[in-house]
């Protein structure tokens, strides 16, 4: 459900950029820009949001290791940014879910500008952060404690509670 509400939001922003950006024809052009710089991020989130409507369970898929696709040096940036070291990066983005997960939250944080949405956003992430481990501390599968680990740090960091618009 969270994927799904996610995809949901971003779906919204990008409609509303489109929608700002389409009447001239210069706006047009920088509006193909900015699709074109962001379509590998946008079509990893529609992967992932085609994903969780279908009701794949992706923790399954933590240890797979066999993406196809090279990571978008945008994100890794972003995670080296926040002091995520290129080796659990090359770890955990060879997982392509993981991957995809990381794309969603990424692009949510660059695309959507609306202080509202992202202050909704900070508290659902705070909520599904706080579910992570509020039944199992998963001490006996280090694998999915440390995607958890990972997803909790980017969520803390990319998404605080206290943010300028409070």
């Amino acid at each position: 459900w969270f994927l799904r509400f996610l995809y949901f939001q971003l779906g919204w922003s990008c409609i509303r950029i489109r929608s700002c950006f389409c009447p001239p024809f210069s706006m047009s052009v920088y509006y193909l820009f900015l699709c074109c710089s962001f379509a590998f991020l946008l079509k990893k989130v529609k992967t992932i949001r085609n994903a969780a409507a279908h009701n794949n369970c992706i923790i399954n898929e933590l240890k797979r290791k066999d993406n196809p696709h090279k990571p978008s040096s945008r994100l890794q940036n972003a995670l080296t940014d926040i002091g995520i070291s290129r080796n659990t990066q090359r770890k955990k983005l060879a997982n392509e879910p993981i991957e995809q997960i990381l794309t969603c939250l990424y692009s949510h944080k660059l695309l959507v500008t609306s202080p509202g949405v992202q202050k909704h956003m900070a508290y659902t992430l705070d909520e599904f952060r706080s579910r992570l481990y509020r039944e199992f501390t998963y001490a006996d599968n280090l694998l999915i404690k440390s995607t958890f680990d990972l997803l909790t740090k980017i969520i803390e960091v990319w998404f605080p509670l206290q943010q300028p618009w409070q």
